[in-house]
C-alpha cells in the first residue's frame, strides 16, 4: 500500500512506527488477560473420599486415559493409628509403575492417631507434562513418621481408576476400581496459547491500521 511506503517522508499526515508497536503492546497485553485463564487449575479426576479408614501407602494407583497434558496437584487423605508428624512423597510416572517420572512432590502434615480421623494432603507437581490420554501410575513413600501411614481408597466404581495389590512392574494386579483423590491440570486441552498470539497480535496490526487512516487524515484520537 502508497502510504505505507511514504512512512518515512516526515510529513504530519503520515503514520510514525510508533503507532504500530504501541497497538501490538495493546495486543499483548490483551493476550495477558487470556492466558491466566487458560492456565487456572482443572479438576480432572474426582473420585468421593469415604472419610475414613484405608489401605497401606505401599498399594499404588493408575489412571486410564489420562484426559489431560498436564498434572497440577493430587490430594489424598491420611490416617494413621500413630499420632505426629509424617512427610510422605507421591510418584507419578508415564504407563507404568517402572515408567519415566513424570513428577515428584513431598508433603508435610500432622496426623490425630485416629483412622476415623483423616487429614487432605495435596501433593503440588507444578503443572508437570503428560501426554494427552495416556496411563499414569502414582505410588507413595513414607519419608518419616511414627508410623504406618493409611490412605483413603474412595467410594467406588470410579471409571479409569484403579487402586493395585502394590506397585510391581507394569501395572500390578487390580485391588479395587477406585481409591479416593482429586488430580488437577493447569491444562485440559492442548495448548492454545499460539493460536491466541496470533489472534491478539493481528487485533494490534488491525488497531494500527485504523490509527494510521485516522492519522493520514489529520483525526488526533489521542
Amino acid at each position: 500500500m502508497k502510504w505505507i511506503s511514504n512512512l518515512n517522508r516526515g510529513t504530519s499526515t503520515q503514520c510514525p512506527m510508533n503507532y504500530f508497536s504501541t497497538a501490538l503492546s495493546f495486543g499483548t497485553a490483551g493476550l495477558a488477560l487470556i492466558l491466566p485463564t487458560i492456565a487456572s487449575a482443572i479438576v480432572i479426576v474426582s473420585s468421593p473420599f469415604s472419610g475414613s479408614g484405608g489401605d497401606l501407602i505401599e498399594r499404588g494407583f493408575y489412571v486410564q486415559n489420562y484426559a489431560a497434558n498436564s498434572i497440577a496437584s493430587v490430594e489424598l487423605e491420611y490416617a494413621s493409628f500413630t499420632a505426629g508428624s509424617y512427610v510422605a512423597a507421591l510418584t507419578a510416572r508415564l504407563g507404568a509403575y517402572d515408567g519415566p517420572v513424570i513428577g515428584t512432590a513431598t508433603a508435610n502434615f500432622t496426623l490425630t492417631g485416629s483412622t476415623s480421623s483423616e487429614t487432605a494432603v495435596t501433593y503440588d507437581l507444578g503443572g508437570a507434562l503428560v501426554p494427552f490420554g495416556s496411563t499414569v501410575t502414582f505410588s507413595q513413600t513414607l519419608i518419616s513418621g511414627p508410623g504406618s501411614l493409611y490412605y483413603d481408597v474412595g467410594v467406588g466404581p470410579y471409571a479409569g481408576l484403579f487402586e493395585t495389590e502394590g506397585t510391581t512392574p507394569p501395572l500390578d494386579t487390580i485391588r479395587r476400581n477406585n481409591v479416593g483423590v482429586v488430580i488437577t491440570s493447569a491444562s485440559a486441552v492442548p495448548d492454545t496459547s499460539s493460536g491466541l498470539q496470533l489472534f491478539a497480535l493481528g487485533l494490534g496490526a488491525c488497531g494500527a491500521y485504523a490509527f494510521c487512516l485516522y492519522r493520514r487524515k489529520g483525526i488526533s484520537l489521542l
